[in-house]
């Protein structure tokens, strides 16, 4: 009877285990997510504020401080503890300084053109509008390539640990 009890008690104890890493995993892929999210929204805050009036120092310390922003949310990311797969954890890591590298390599040469402005700001856009659009484009590009490369890597870790979790 004691050997029955014993063995109860260990499935019991088993058991139990076997449910928290779920958890630890949940919390793992929601932490991860929204180092992604907040990455996005860095940059959906930086376009905000050039919608509002600013000034050439403004944006560049705006621009400035997304950047930093960015590399703090790779950072962050970087050093989450997880699960011993890195996949997923490398896959949006990659994803952020993905979003970080296409923000600078195109939003750059606007906020450059912005800040050495002088004169008539009518003629500067009318001059570069399509440069700042192109940009633009080629930004919401590399943006959505990411997405892709991320869901991937995201389905991936879905599929080998959140499976049936809840």
């Amino acid at each position: 009877m004691k050997k029955i009890g014993f063995l109860l008690f260990v499935l019991l104890v088993a058991g139990c285990s076997f449910r928290k890493p779920q958890v630890d995993i949940q919390k793992y892929n929601n932490q991860l997510l929204a180092f992604q999210e907040q990455s996005v929204e860095t940059l959906e805050n930086y376009y905000q504020i050039l919608n509002k009036e600013y000034s050439k120092l403004d944006l560049e310390e705006t621009y400035q401080a997304t950047i930093q922003k960015l590399q703090q949310l790779i950072t962050d990311a970087e050093t989450y503890p997880g699960v011993p797969d890195e996949g997923f954890k490398a896959g949006i890591v990659a994803y952020i300084s993905g979003v970080r590298a296409a923000f600078m390599q195109h939003e750059y040469p606007t906020v450059r053109l912005l800040v050495n402005l002088s004169g008539d700001a009518t003629e500067f856009y009318r001059k570069d509008s399509q440069q700042i659009s192109a940009n633009a484009m080629k930004l919401q590009a590399e943006l959505a390539k990411l997405d892709k490369e991320l869901d991937f890597v995201y389905q991936q870790f879905k599929g080998k640990y959140l499976t049936g979790a809840k």
